[in-house]
């Protein structure tokens, strides 16, 4: 697990990335964590998900020069399989908030956000632009429901 995570903060840490390169990457990431047993869950899979999120964010502008998708479903698969991923919350960057300055009726926004928000933006973008596995699909929407049936959009 550890090898999971420091190879999330390295691609992280890079300033870019290079398309090509993005879909082996992600295909070894997905056949490692598809072998990962999800028993190993919260003090391993806590330090993993928190840079999975900031990488799946980081990924969303290089989806046009990937050539496929199947290795990022596939990694999205597997994160939404771990029991109690609706659990995980990861702070926002750089919020500021002037309560002073807002509307008594306004909710004050969350300072957390969860690792489902770069989900959509992935799998819309992959089913309108590459041809997918119907199983693949329908398998992610399944688990995204299962794991976040109880968390409700403010909009």
């Amino acid at each position: 697990m550890r090898l999971s995570a420091c190879s999330f903060q390295t691609l992280n840490a890079r300033k870019t990335l290079v398309a090509e390169a993005l879909v082996p990457i992600i295909e070894n990431v997905a056949t490692y964590l598809e072998c990962l047993p999800l028993e190993a869950a919260s003090p391993t899979w806590s330090q993993v998900i928190p840079q999975c999120d900031i990488f799946l964010r980081k990924l969303i502008p290089y989806l046009p020069g990937m050539g496929s998708v199947d290795g990022l479903i596939r990694t999205m698969t597997c994160l939404m399989k771990l029991p109690g991923i609706s659990a995980f919350k990861v702070k926002k960057p750089h919020i500021i908030i002037n309560c002073s300055q807002r509307l008594k009726s306004q909710p004050i926004p969350s300072l957390f956000q969860s690792i489902l928000d770069p989900f959509p933006k992935i799998l819309s973008y992959a089913i309108q632009n590459y041809d997918m596995k119907y199983q693949s699909v329908v398998e992610v929407c399944h688990l995204c429901h299962r794991g976040f049936a109880r968390v409700k959009s403010p909009f």
